[in-house]
Parts: structure tokens; C-alpha cells; sequence
């Protein structure tokens, strides 16, 4: 699990990785063994500057080979949640070729990610214009990966993507993503790929009221060319739900986990579960019931036994 700490002024991106993930932390003696086998890894830093979000970014892994996408931009005291100066922000990425123990940072723009975004502040005379797609995707080229950015905000975005066919060390775009018929679509990077040219993604949309945000998901069989809506996941919430991370457990069997916000006070994660592919879904339990103030969106992954881990 990714996650920022704020350090003399600066913040540090760490990664905290469990080297296996056999044991249940049900009990003191399993939560000590597990706790033992975490390590934390320095992955940016430096004095002066802001490093968040790779939730936002999107983590992708081709065997040890690591790439999580992030924030990197000026520190400044601001009255906001978010001390740092939005007009210096830039998306940044950290790879790692060692399975997460040293990296190295390389900038988005510099890869081909160049329209101005939400906190990749580009200067208008360079900034590129999304364009609709022509060529479709291969969603199963051994090295690609896919890049979903909202563009103007975390309410109705709009959004639009990159993709890449040699782990995101070149981009190729921007490309619009549509709306289909919501509020808006200021989405993050959740989606499962289904064939060569199938890929079902998890949106973060905007509610009625143009704030975010609920959760839908959508379809594409032709390699990105076009876009179907499948439909909402849950109803409208009073609050939010946002930042999905999803997993396929069978062939029709899907789980996806939200950050939500119950109203303005109570934070949490909550689940829904799919029988039949993603064209229904029903709530179930909440896998955490309270996630503190601000709240925290959820890493679920699936891990090499089938069993799922939820970060």
C-alpha cells in the first residue's frame, strides 16, 4: 500500500509492501508476524517539495518491474486539507526494477502525457487538446498499461486517457473519454481487462448535483474506439462514493471496494458484489466501517492463492 507522510516541511511517498501474505490478522501473535514482515521503502523525498496520491495515479507491475503514478509539486502553507501550490503540480511516475526496493522518478510530460490536468498544471502554449481515439488498444499487449486523468476537477472532470505499450516509458495521446449521459466523469485509474479488445472500467462520476461522486462501471469491446454504460453501482449516495478498486473472482463474480462518505462526518469503505459480470450489483457488508477523518480510498488486490487483501 502507497501512502504519503509529511516530513520537515516536505513529504516522503513510501511504500509498504508484505513480502507474503499467508497469515490472518485475527489474532496478536498474527498481526505481530505480519507486522514483522512488512518493509518500508523510501520512494520520493525531497525538502521543499509535495509528493501524494499514487491512488490517483494508478500502480501497474509487469513481474519485480513496478510503475506508480503520483504528484509532485511545490510545498506551501495553505488553509486547505493539501499543503502544497497547485500551479507547480506535476504528474510524476516511480519505477522500480527490483520488485520495489529502489526507484527512480520520471515525469509524465516528458513521457507524452501533455495536456494540461488536474494537478499537471501545463502552460497553455504547450499543452496538447484530447482528440477522440482512431486506433484501437490491445488491452493484452504483454506491456501496456493504461492511464485514466480527470482534467478540471474532482467533481465532473471531464476525463480523458493515455495508454502505453512499453510500461508507460512513452504515452500515446491525450484521448477524450465521453461522458455517457452522467453529470460528468472525473474518474481514477480501476479496470479489469477482459480480451484483447474488451476492458471494463470503474468510473468515478458526479452526482446529480455536479459534486462527486457515485461509482459506475463501463464497457468497451472494440479496443477503446467506443464506450457502453452498464450501469450505477449503488444508489446515489447523500455524501460520496469514489475511487473504486475492484477484482474479478470468477468468470462472473466481481468485487469492487469504495471510498465513501456517509453525509459530512463519517468515512468509511464500503463493498458491492457482482454475480453476473458487472450488470447488477448488491452491497454487502462494510469491509471498514470507519476510516477517520478525510477517510482513505481502498487497495483491494488479489493475491497469488486466490485469497483477496484489502489495503
Amino acid at each position: 500500500m502507497a501512502m504519503t507522510h509529511r516530513v520537515n516541511r516536505s513529504f516522503l511517498l513510501v511504500l509498504a509492501f508484505v513480502q507474503c501474505g499467508f497469515l490472518e490478522a485475527n489474532n496478536s501473535r498474527a498481526r505481530a508476524q505480519i507486522g514483522a514482515m512488512i518493509q518500508h521503502v523510501q520512494v520520493f523525498q525531497q525538502d521543499g517539495r509535495f509528493a501524494a496520491w499514487p491512488a490517483n495515479g494508478g500502480i501497474s507491475a509487469w513481474g519485480n518491474e513496478i510503475l506508480v503514478g503520483f504528484v509532485e509539486a511545490s510545498y506551501a502553507e495553505t488553509t486547505s486539507l493539501h499543503t502544497y501550490d497547485p500551479k507547480t503540480a506535476r504528474h510524476k511516475y516511480a519505477r522500480s526494477l527490483d520488485g520495489g526496493l529502489n526507484w527512480s522518478i520520471e515525469d509524465a510530460y516528458a513521457a507524452g502525457q501533455t495536456a494540461r490536468a488536474y494537478d499537471h498544471f501545463i502552460e497553455d502554449n504547450i499543452a496538447s487538446i484530447a482528440k477522440p481515439l482512431t486506433v484501437p488498444m490491445n488491452f493484452m499487449h504483454p506491456e501496456f498499461v493504461l492511464s485514466l486523468v480527470r482534467l478540471n476537477n474532482n467533481h465532473d472532470g471531464p476525463s480523458i486517457f493515455y495508454h502505453s505499450n512499453d510500461k508507460g516509458k512513452s504515452w500515446k495521446g491525450p484521448f477524450s473519454f465521453p461522458n455517457l449521459g452522467t453529470p460528468g466523469v472525473a474518474t481514477r485509474n480501476d479496470f479489469l481487462v477482459e480480451g484483447d479488445k474488451e476492458l471494463m472500467a470503474f468510473l468515478t462520476v458526479a452526482k446529480n448535483n455536479q459534486r462527486e461522486g457515485r461509482v459506475a462501471n463501463v464497457r468497451t469491446t472494440d479496443g477503446g474506439l467506443t464506450w457502453k454504460m452498464l450501469g450505477w453501482i449503488g444508489l446515489e449516495p447523500e455524501g460520496f462514493d469514489i475511487m473504486p478498486s475492484t477484482e474479478r473472482i470468477s468468470a462472473n463474480e466481481i468485487l469492487t471496494v469504495f471510498r465513501t462518505r456517509q453525509g459530512n462526518t463519517l468515512d468509511l469503505m464500503t463493498a458491492h458484489f457482482s454475480s453476473d459480470n458487472g450488470l447488477s450489483w448488491t452491497r454487502i457488508q462494510d469491509p471498514v466501517a470507519d476510516t477517520g477523518h478525510g477517510g482513505s480510498p481502498p487497495t483491494l488486490v488479489r493475491l497469488k492463492d486466490g485469497r483477496l487483501a484489502l489495503g
